[in-house]
Parts: C-alpha cells; structure tokens; sequence
C-alpha cells in the first residue's frame, strides 16, 4: 500500500530509519537476496551503476547482457551479402551482362540503356538494403524467441516485474536488442 509520498510503507519506514544516520552525499546499495539483506557504499565520486538491475541483480543483468549479444549477432552477417548482391545487380546492368533475357540485340540495347543510370543503382541499393533490415529483423525476433523461457524464468526466480525491469534497462544501450524485443512481446507481459 502507497501512502502520501508514493512510496510503499516499507521504504518509507528505511528512510525514516536511515536518516538520523545518513549525511549529505551518502550513497549505498541496499541488496535484499534469500539469506541476508546487504547495504554497500558506493564508492564516492563515481556514478551509480548505470542500470539499478546491474547493481541489485547482477546475475540477471549478465544473462540479459549474453541474451543481447546473441541476439544482436543473428542477421549481422547478411549485409555484406546483401551489399554484394546489389553491387552485382548494378555491374550486370552497366556491363550489360542481361541481353540474353531479350529476343533482339537492339532491343536489349535500349531497355538496358535506361537502366544505366545513377537513381537505378541507388534505387537497387536502396531496395537490397530494405530487404536486408526486414529479413534481420524477422532473425533478431526469431532469436529472441527462443530466448524468451530464459528471460521468463531468470524473472520468476529473481522475482522481479517485467515493467520495472524495463523501466530499469530503458536507458542501456547495452541493451537495446533484447529492451526493444521485451517492450514488444506481449506474450511475456501476459505471462508474468
């Protein structure tokens, strides 16, 4: 239950019970885990972690830090392919490698003629790439899919709220993939 100051009754009662003790600037981790509940200094003139996950669950941080990589790494690959597909595309039109598809030598010469232009390149490019983020993304889900019972379970045993923990990870860039992934899965959020 929330009182006045939209803290739980809990923590209002650690604040009321840490400040007699605290001077200006103090800074601790208070850490609860199944044995004992542990409070650390953080060290002066540093920041804070720059997730309270890392601080408070470092073990699940770890695993979503992993789960990040892996599923970052799907797709990555497939641009060079496909940065190599285009340029061939491009080559064979302007080096007319494409006159056997027509039935006439002049007519082959005038259709391939005006595809040698600059905005057919770019716009082949353009094309080849769009279809490469489109195939990456449809990876990068795939790859989470698969990840998402160890996401599930690393939740239930922390016991931690998918929410807050997106709210915890909303500003790490370290893990943007599986954020972005978590914040979009509504089969995650149904079962938690």
């Amino acid at each position: 239950m929330s009182h006045s100051s939209g803290l739980p009754a809990a923590h209002e009662e650690l604040q009321r019970l840490l400040d007699p003790h605290l001077q200006s600037g103090d800074a601790f981790l208070v850490r609860k885990d199944e044995e004992q509940t542990k409070l650390e200094p953080l060290p002066t003139g540093e920041p804070p972690p720059r997730s309270p996950l890392l601080g408070s669950h470092p073990r699940f941080y770890g695993q979503l830090l992993a789960m990040n990589q892996r599923i970052g790494a799907v797709g990555g690959g497939l641009v060079l392919l496909a940065l190599i597909g285009a340029a061939t595309c491009c080559y064979a039109i302007h080096a007319r490698l494409f006159h056997g598809f027509f039935t006439s030598e002049a007519q082959a010469l005038q259709a391939l003629d005006e595809l040698r232009s600059w905005y057919v390149y770019a716009i082949i490019t353009a094309s080849v790439l769009w279809c490469w983020a489109r195939l990456n993304d449809l990876l990068e889900a795939r790859g989470y899919a698969q990840e998402r019972s160890g996401i599930r379970a690393a939740l239930a045993r922390e016991g931690l709220d998918l929410h807050e923990v997106l709210a915890w990870i909303e500003d790490d860039g370290s893990l943007g993939d599986v954020s972005n992934h978590m914040k979009r899965d509504r089969t995650l959020a149904q079962d938690i």
